[in-house]
């Protein structure tokens, strides 16, 4: 999505913005699943080329894209939309990223893992959750100059 968002600035073509946005929805609509026991939404971990099947059906105890790695996505997916004037196209996919951040969120802060001891913590798992909360301010920015009461605010 980035690397679209690059091509679609040096080009001044919206047409890599929308493709970026098209491709954010296919991975998210493809990598979703729910658990069969009690139907929690969940992600396949690993899925073929084609993203037609899984290769791994099962998420374990991964954290496929992490809480930051959502916060972050979230404000790049904000920014394409505002950038391309393409508020219309993904309210939903900016809403359902950053409530599926909220979850991980939660998770995570009831597992009490900050309080274990720095060499048992993934450092880089924080150091990208640092980077996700610090893109939160701008996200919240971007919502209330361009689309205020356009999503639906956590």
């Amino acid at each position: 999505m980035h690397a679209l968002n690059c091509v679609s600035q040096v080009k001044r073509d919206p047409t890599y913005i929308r493709w970026a946005i098209e491709l954010a929805q296919t991975a998210h609509a493809r990598f979703k699943c729910y658990s069969q026991a009690g139907g929690q939404k969940r992600m396949y971990w690993k899925m073929s080329i084609d993203l037609t099947y899984p290769l791994v059906s099962s998420m374990g105890q991964h954290d496929p894209l992490g809480v930051g790695g959502l916060l972050f996505d979230g404000s790049r997916i904000a920014q394409l939309m505002i950038k391309s004037n393409l508020l219309h196209a993904g309210p939903d996919l900016l809403e359902t990223v950053v409530q599926s951040a909220l979850l991980g969120m939660k998770s995570f802060a009831r597992g009490g893992e900050l309080e274990y001891p720095a060499d048992h913590r993934l450092a880089f798992r924080e150091l990208v959750l640092s980077i996700g909360l610090s893109a939160v301010s701008n996200l919240l920015q971007w919502i209330e100059e361009n689309a205020p009461g356009r999503f639906l605010m956590i």
